[in-house]
Parts: C-alpha cells; structure tokens; sequence
C-alpha cells in the first residue's frame, strides 16, 4: 500500500470523470466509491427513487442502490483521515446538501473530478460535515 505523510492509500484506481447532471452528486459518488459504469449504478437509483435521481437521494436511498449492485454500505460518523466513502456536506451559504467522494483525507468532487485535502475543501467552501456512507462485506 503507498503512503502519503505517513498515512495509508487504498490501492485503488480510479477513472475520474464529471457529474452527468446537477442534481447526481451522490449517483456521481457512488459510481466514483465502487468503480461501477454510470449507467448501472444509475439503472440500481431507478429502481430505489421514484424520481430516478433527479433530485438527489436520501443516504437511504444509496445504500438500497448500492444493495442492488452487491455492496453493503453502512452509515456512520466521519473521521476524515481514517475514513473512505460517500461523505454528506452542507454548504453554509445556501444551506444546501451534497455528496463528495472522501479518500483517507482528500476529497473527491463531482463536478470537476478535482482533488482537495479535506480541510482545504471545508474551510474554502464553508461546509459542515455529515455522515459518511463506507463499503462493508459485499452482499
């Protein structure tokens, strides 16, 4: 396993390509997480939203999804350094929710595929942290 000051990288590539709409942050997250195609992660929010994802999930909502492609994930409170997964922030401003990709301190976002360190990401864009959506065993 690579080690960047003195932490543990996950050995795991990824194909980092933008959100497909505004509104798929967490669709974008879970597809960027398990290293599925958009489309069959996007045929498993089908099946979970009524609205098939244009107006965003609930975390209920993704780990049904995720289910439905085999992989178990559990919601629980965020350590940003020792943590990998779907990570909910609140944007201060406008009070809005949203899902980045968190990796053992950087984050992953959706719109750009750019990557920041965490408190880099928190301070700049003046958010509050949620949960965190890990992989467990897989189903």
């Amino acid at each position: 396993m690579a080690k960047k000051f003195g932490q543990p990288i996950p050995d795991v590539m990824m194909h980092l390509t933008p959100r497909v709409k505004s509104n798929d942050c967490a669709i974008w997250s879970l597809k960027t997480l398990t290293g599925r195609p958009y489309a069959d992660v996007m045929d498993a929010v089908k099946r979970e939203d009524k609205k098939k994802g244009n107006e965003g999930l609930f975390w209920t909502q993704v780990i049904k999804a995720a289910k439905r492609l085999g992989i178990k994930l559990a919601e629980k409170k965020t350590d940003l350094n020792e943590d990998t997964g779907i990570l909910a922030v609140t944007f201060k401003e406008d009070d809005e929710n949203h899902a980045v990709v968190l990796m053992q301190g950087p984050i992953i976002l959706d719109s750009d595929g750019t990557v920041w360190q965490a408190e880099d990401y928190i301070t700049a864009n003046e958010v509050t942290l949620g949960t965190i959506l890990v992989m467990k065993e897989k189903v």
